[in-house]
């Protein structure tokens, strides 16, 4: 997998902002010693990185409606009851979603 490298961003780390920082990812995960020779460059001026985001309060019915949550940046969705237990079955047994 490719590294990147997203530079000149603003990052809210979920305490603080910080401007103008470079964030390295390899393997989806972040790094402190991504190249920069060897990474994808991503120009981050007026973007903002920040943690995944929780809905603590989904009735999701489908795939469709995880897919629509990741788009937004919501990383983790809890079911209130809407999904029989088959179907969180069925879900978590189908390759994670990718969130473009």
């Amino acid at each position: 997998m490719t590294s990147l490298l997203f530079t000149d961003v603003t990052v809210f780390d979920g305490e603080a902002v910080h401007s103008s920082a470079t964030i390295g990812v390899r393997n989806g995960l972040i790094a402190s010693d991504v190249d920069a020779q060897d990474a994808e460059l991503i120009d981050g001026r007026g973007a903002t990185l920040l943690p995944g985001l929780i809905d603590a309060h989904a009735h999701p019915t489908s795939r469709v409606h995880l897919e629509s949550a990741a788009r937004a940046g919501v990383t983790t969705v809890c079911d209130l009851g809407s999904i029989d237990l088959a179907t969180i079955a069925e879900l978590k047994r189908e390759p994670a979603c990718p969130a473009s």
